[in-house]
């Protein structure tokens, strides 16, 4: 009786976990190590280049470069 509240529970773990019922899933397949690792650099990548455009709007758009601001003086008298 206790085997099957086990499994019971086993199966209700992996119907509120998704992720761990693929990572079960996953282990079995040779090429899953391979396809999450460049999974995770693809993401990486993303948020790199978010990161990348929020410094070039904080540089460029909110704090604007101090020659920028000399010439619209110089231009404004």
């Amino acid at each position: 009786m206790a085997l099957i509240d086990w499994l019971e529970l086993i199966a209700f773990l992996l119907e509120m976990l998704p992720r761990l019922r693929a990572a079960l899933v996953a282990c079995k397949i040779p090429t899953a190590p391979l396809v999450a690792l460049l999974d995770l650099m693809h993401l990486l990548g993303h948020h790199l280049v978010k990161v990348g455009a929020v410094v070039d709007v904080v540089l460029f758009d909110v704090v604007p470069p101090p020659f920028l601001m000399a010439n619209l003086v110089l231009l404004l008298r």
